[in-house]
């Protein structure tokens, strides 16, 4: 290396430390904004759920005060009325008192009239007047039967009084005040809670909107963060693009891999990820020039020791050489120690890439697989959990003209770190493998299940921590990604497009200037053609002539030259001018995908395996194998059969009630109907007894003015008239009495068919009974493959079965107690009764009333739910150890179904 050469690769290598550190720092900036972030979504969503609740506890008690209000303004007017009844009550008694004076006084009267009478009954007896004696016997027998009675209704009169003196009207009075305080002070309770309701929500919508501000300000800082960090990242590529052949270190990780088993795949046998990297670069300028590129492996704390005399004081068998061979790629696999040799594939050897990947320069891409160690400069195998960075070491010929421009030796700079770790054990979604069991109604918590490899648990290393996440906020995160990506995408397309860009300028410019060049060899052909014509000098015109072919052959290789440009340019589909074309529109593609996924972004929520892994240890839930032996699992079930036998006893008999009292409410209703299509019938015949009769009379009424004789049968047939009317509103009485009778009967009818339909524990009962049944079923399944008595036996499974009960009042990833859906159970079942077909019959409704009460149908149809969780399982490395964490590479599963809480309110 020359002084000048290794001047400029110092400057650049001490350009890229200093990049280097600033990515650091970006890098931990980032991760310090990201963590931000997540708290500050973690307090708005706090406050968001606090906000929620309180307006949801308002709304209530703004329907319990108005319930109140009503009942004050009742009770007022209760009060009032009972008041007015006090003051009529009073006047009441004064007027019976009055008429019970006057009663007196006439009973007085009556008494003394018959006295008066007796005595002159006992002188007409004495003079024995015959005629006059009997009449005035006769009037004294009356007079002195009034005066017994007008006796006795002095005493009711007077009975009447001292009721009326003694009536409940003031109670009716003081226990009307008495409700009126009671309900005021309860309104004063409700208006209070209100009132206290009202100021918490408002301050919760403070804070809400304060936390939002925050977590805002929090994004920005994440998205500047992340900008520097992808400017400072950029340049270093751009660097490593320019000035270091773009040196790549890369792990090289099979696509699906998680998703395959390895063991199954003969035809191409997977390497697990964290146990193969590439080292890839492109060729030097100056290949022609160079004998060898040896590849080197070093730690990365030991890169800046690492210069060019280690590398040349390297031993064999501590790096990997390459003899140029104009390739426009170099790229080799290596493998870590205790990789199978047998699996490591075989590439296609140079010869056969070279057929199939040519360029006009040459083979593109030498890519092999190096089926040895993959070992570090001093020979030391790779290890996971280690940075390592790689270099290039070019060895150039050793020709004199080398030796005269001092080139003997040139090492790169670094390439980006890399860490090569292990996979803990992910568990995974397919096949419904991860799954979460909503509980029954007004339960709180949820389960979890899922499924391990037996040979690939390792329970001293690995645990299991579940995490409930609002499924808002795992959309939120997978827009937020889904975003990010389109926008790596975007960079990326728009990068080439420039590029694309920029070469077609270049490519047409230089059309233009060989399209010019051509027309001035054109014109100085014919010119010299022209000059030859006319000129007479032989000596001349042999040189005219040599001129003219040099220009011709000039202008014919510029004319084809300007055709090969024309053809790269222009060709359709593969021109240029098409290739900068499709990646326009593959820019503006993602340009357009990135606007319509940004609309609907919901919040700058993210949550990834780093943050994952730092989550406190009361915001998750560690894993538990599943822990019921077969016997114990089998009489749950046995109990839980018999219990949802004795829920659909009691639910038959119910239904049976149910359906006899509907029967009954649709008979008396036909019994009620009939009375009063009879007492309809029995009005219209009365009504025409009644207009028959009116015209009788106004008949009669006009023969006595016309002075007409009248003949007997017409005072026979106006009687008869009336006595049929007489009969006729007796039958009209009887009518009504048997309409009231039968309204009596239907209403007694819909209050017991209503009180049989208002109970419905029983349904719930037997809702509740199918979910336990069916719980205790999936246990006894599960005891049956992964009993706890067959683990360490001969029929150990081949999977371990995890089923986790989350804790009572279990909380989100933020430590937020689970919000539940309100559920109004007891309105549901009246609605599943009240949705039971008319059309169909007795046993047809009764399949479908025992189909709507399962839970699942309930959840379907009948339960809203707002607010979503879903289980996240992330594996975490139970070591303390900084280096032993290392090793491992944080994982964690797809998230499951969404699933629901429900809190019954009656």
């Amino acid at each position: 290396m020359n002084k000048y050469t290794k001047e400029l690769h110092d400057s650049i290598k001490n350009s890229d430390e200093e990049f280097v550190k600033e990515k650091y720092q970006y890098d931990h900036a980032k991760s310090a904004a990201k963590l931000s972030l997540y708290h500050a979504h973690g307090a708005t969503e706090k406050n968001k759920n606090n906000h929620r609740n309180y307006k949801t506890e308002q709304k209530e008690a703004l329907k319990l005060n108005d319930k109140v209000v009503k009942s004050t303004n009742s009770a007022n007017n209760v009060l009032k009325a009972a008041k007015q009844s006090l003051v009529d009550s009073g006047k009441a008694t004064s007027n019976v008192s009055t008429a019970a004076t006057n009663m007196q006084i006439s009973a007085n009267a009556i008494t003394k009239l018959a006295s008066d009478v007796a005595g002159i009954n006992a002188v007409v007896n004495a003079a024995d007047h015959g005629r006059f004696k009997d009449s005035l016997q006769t009037a004294l027998g009356k007079i002195s039967e009034a005066a017994k009675k007008a006796e006795e209704v002095s005493l009711v009169s007077l009975q009447a009084t001292i009721e009326a003196a003694q009536s409940t009207a003031s109670t009716v009075v003081n226990d009307a005040e008495a409700t009126l305080a009671a309900i005021k002070g309860l309104h004063s309770s409700t208006a209070g809670r209100y009132s206290g309701l009202s100021e918490k929500t408002v301050a919760s919508n403070e804070a809400l909107t304060e936390s939002r501000q925050v977590e805002t300000a929090a994004a920005g800082t994440f998205d500047i963060a992340k900008k520097q960090d992808k400017a400072i990242k950029t340049t270093r590529r751009l660097i490593n693009q320019v000035s270091n052949n773009d040196l790549l270190l890369q792990e090289k990780v099979d696509e699906d891999y998680d998703e395959r088993d390895e063991n199954l795949l003969d035809d191409w046998p997977l390497i697990g990820p964290g146990k193969s990297y590439t080292i890839q670069f492109n060729k030097f300028k100056n290949e022609d020039k160079l004998k060898a590129y040896r590849m080197v492996m070093v730690k990365k704390d030991a890169a800046n020791a690492f210069d060019i005399n280690l590398a040349r004081e390297m031993e064999v068998g501590t790096y990997h050489e390459i003899t140029p061979d104009g390739a426009d790629i170099y790229r080799r696999r290596f493998y870590l120690l205790g990789t199978d040799q047998a699996r490591i594939p075989i590439l296609p050897d140079f010869s056969e890439q070279k057929t199939s990947n040519t360029k006009a320069s040459g083979p593109f891409c030498d890519e092999q697989n190096v089926r040895g160690i993959a070992v570090d400069y001093k020979g030391r195998p790779i290890e996971q959990g280690e940075y390592y960075v790689a270099f290039i070491f070019a060895i150039y010929r050793d020709t004199t003209e080398n030796r005269v421009n001092g080139l003997d030796y040139y090492l790169s700079l670094p390439s980006r770190e890399l860490i090569l770790q292990k996979r803990p054990y992910r568990v995974k979604k397919y096949d419904d493998e991860l799954k979460v069991y909503t509980p029954f109604f007004d339960s709180r918590n949820f389960e979890v299940s899922f499924k391990v490899d037996y040979e690939k648990y390792n329970p001293d290393k690995e645990e299991f921590r579940i995490l409930m996440v609002e499924a808002d906020n795992v959309k939120a995160n997978r827009i937020n990604r889904h975003i990010d990506h389109l926008a790596a995408q975007m960079d990326k397309a728009e990068y080439e497009y420039n590029t694309a860009n920029n070469k077609l300028n270049e490519m047409l410019s230089e059309l233009q200037a060989t399209k010019a060049k051509f027309d001035h060899l054109a014109q100085r052909v014919t010119s010299l053609e022209t000059a030859l014509e006319t000129e007479k000098d032989p000596t001349v015109k042999k040189r005219l002539k040599k001129q003219i072919k040099e220009y011709q052959g000039e202008r014919d290789d510029t004319l084809e030259y300007q055709e090969q440009l024309t053809t790269e340019i222009y060709t359709p589909k593969t021109g240029q001018e098409a290739i900068t074309d499709e990646k326009k529109i593959t820019y503006q593609k993602l340009q357009q995908q990135e606007l319509e996924a940004s609309k609907d972004k919901k919040s700058d929520f993210i949550f990834d395996s780093d943050l994952m892994g730092v989550i406190q240890k009361g915001n998750y839930y560690t894993a538990t194998p599943f822990k019921w032996d077969h016997i114990s699992a089998d009489i749950q079930k046995r109990e839980a059969v018999e219990r949802l036998s004795l829920a659909k006893l009691k639910l038959d008999d119910f239904l049976r009630r149910f359906f006899n009292a509907e029967t009954s409410v649709n008979q008396e209703q036909a019994q009620f109907e009939k009375a009063e299509a009879k007492l309809a019938d029995k009005v219209v015949e009365f009504n025409r007894i009644e207009k028959a009769l009116q015209d009788a009379e106004l008949q009669v009424l006009k023969d006595k003015e016309n002075k007409k004789s009248k003949k007997e049968n017409d005072e026979i047939d106006l009687e008869a008239m009336i006595i049929l009317l007489r009969e006729a509103n007796l039958e009209v009485e009887e009518a009504q009495d048997e309409v009231y009778l039968a309204q009596i009967a239907l209403d007694l009818a819909k209050k017991e068919a209503k009180k049989i339909k208002d109970d419905v524990s029983t349904l719930t009962a037997y809702s509740k009974a199918i979910f336990n049944k069916n719980r205790s079923e999936l246990i006894f399944h599960f005891a049956e493959q992964y009993g706890s008595e067959k683990i360490d036996t001969e029929d150990q499974p081949q999977d371990i079965l995890f089923f986790t009960e989350l804790l009572e009042d279990a909380t989100d990833n933020y430590g937020e107690p689970l919000q539940f859906n309100e559920l109004y159970l007891s309105k549901v079942a009246l609605q599943i009764l009240a949705d039971s077909s008319d059309f169909l019959s007795e046993k047809e409704r009764i399949d479908q009333i025992y189909q709507k009460l399962h839970p699942e149908f309930i959840r379907k149809h009948y339960a809203k739910s707002s607010i979503q969780y879903q289980a996240v399982v992330y594996t975490a490395i139970k070591s303390s150890d900084p280096e032993d964490k290392n090793k491992y590479k944080d994982v964690h599963s797809k998230y499951a179904d969404p699933n629901a809480l429900y809190g019954v309110v009656e």
